[in-house]
């Protein structure tokens, strides 16, 4: 098996597309869709992944491919950036007809790099490409002299939150985002 973890690119967005979807919650697609479903969850973040000011920006996302296949993907920045980052999200949504989504709170801030969204596509769950893109992005984080890296999991995940505390991650509280209790975790970051 041929792996390689590698910066996005434009060409990717509608792979990163299909990530974000993923690791959001059902209910979390729903509330960012305005109740119009994951077609335009999906149009909305490709056209995010395509922007170099966007939160969901290929700037700000690995790929993973395996033997020449894209298996899944992280998107992760700098969390004192999320609200410069999330005015193209609110742009998107006024200009596409919908509402910023109620229930939507920071998820991060200033001293923490913020994993937004880390999935694997299902063929190629179980070898361990989560874990490989949780790392590279710590690297990134590293690199960046920031303190920490956190992340948010669904209370109702606890096979995501087994992985991430395998990984050294901690709870440090419960997060409300967009009508859903989330734990926000984190790992203090090692210079490398």
């Amino acid at each position: 098996m041929d792996v390689v973890i590698r910066s996005a690119e434009p060409r990717d967005a509608e792979q990163i597309a299909m990530i974000i979807a993923m690791a959001f919650h059902p209910e979390l697609c729903e509330n960012m869709s305005g109740g119009k479903g994951i077609e335009a969850v999906l149009g909305m973040m490709t056209r995010l992944a395509l922007r170099q000011d966007s939160q969901y920006s290929y700037l700000n996302t690995l790929i993973c491919e395996v033997d020449g296949k894209v298996a899944g993907g992280a998107c992760g920045y700098d969390g004192k950036d999320l609200k410069e980052l999330r005015k193209a999200l609110f742009a998107d949504l006024q200009e596409h007809g919908l509402a910023v989504p109620e229930g939507l709170t920071d998820e991060t801030g200033a001293g923490e790099f913020y994993i937004d969204s880390v999935a694997v596509f299902p063929e190629f769950r179980g070898k361990g490409i989560a874990s490989r893109l949780i790392a590279a992005m710590e690297q990134r984080a590293a690199e960046k002299g920031i303190p920490a890296t956190g992340l948010l999991v669904d209370t109702d995940n606890p096979e995501a939150e087994r992985l991430y505390t395998r990984l050294g991650f901690e709870r440090v509280g419960p997060k409300p985002f967009l009508g859903h209790t989330m734990y926000h975790m984190q790992k203090k970051n090692v210079k490398k």
